[in-house]
């Protein structure tokens, strides 16, 4: 089918998502029971729709015009490829390991759905720091219920594998903010000694 042909296509399921998504913010486990069966295209355009939504909250509540610039351009692409790299990650481990074979394109919407909390808490992050942590659970616990419902996994397979990205998630979030703190510190051990070489410098 011709780009300009499949159009009003992608054109109708993004209409018919939007109309959704009050479903999904009322619901989201009833919602991921039955997720919406749509193009790449479309996945891929309410999705980033959606982060660069966010990224211009972001942008907005730190009260900076380039980060809200950044926002839109920056956040829906790296949550995009975000998504990508967790669908590869479940479609290759279930065919390796537990030999079931999925489709990507309904993995990939049932990673984006499960984000969408993690998506619109972000922004806080800069106010209350455990808020990524907080939004990366909902997003886990909505990713069990997908991949459950969707695609009939077991409880156990599905934990596991959600298990394995967000403990790893945790583990990154730890080492940012361990290593935020030590730059904080030496910035300020710098401006403590430079402070002091200006006292001496003007008693001299």
């Amino acid at each position: 089918m011709k780009p300009a042909t499949k159009w009003p296509k992608i054109r109708g399921e993004v209409i018919s998502f939007y109309l959704t998504l009050p479903s999904f913010a009322k619901s989201p486990v009833k919602y991921l029971k039955s997720i919406p069966d749509i193009e790449w295209a479309s996945a891929f355009f309410v999705h980033g729709s959606l982060a660069m939504v966010a990224g211009i909250l972001a942008g907005i509540l730190e009260k900076n015009f380039l980060n809200i610039i950044f926002g839109m351009i920056v956040l829906p692409v790296s949550a995009t490829i975000f998504c990508i790299a967790l669908t590869a990650f479940f479609y290759y481990t279930l065919i390796i390991f537990c030999h079931i074979r999925l489709e990507p394109r309904k993995v990939y919407i049932v990673v984006f759905l499960s984000s969408i909390p993690f998506l619109f808490l972000h922004p806080l992050s800069g106010i209350v720091p455990l808020t990524n942590l907080v939004g990366m659970s909902m997003a886990s616990l909505l990713l069990i219920v997908g991949l459950v419902e969707t695609f009939e996994l077991s409880l156990s397979q599905a934990t596991k594998m959600v298990g394995i990205v967000y403990f790893t998630f945790v583990a990154m979030w730890i080492f940012q903010k361990i290593s935020a703190e030590g730059r904080v510190d030496e910035t300020l051990l710098q401006r403590k000694s430079l402070e002091s070489l200006a006292i001496e410098i003007k008693n001299q």
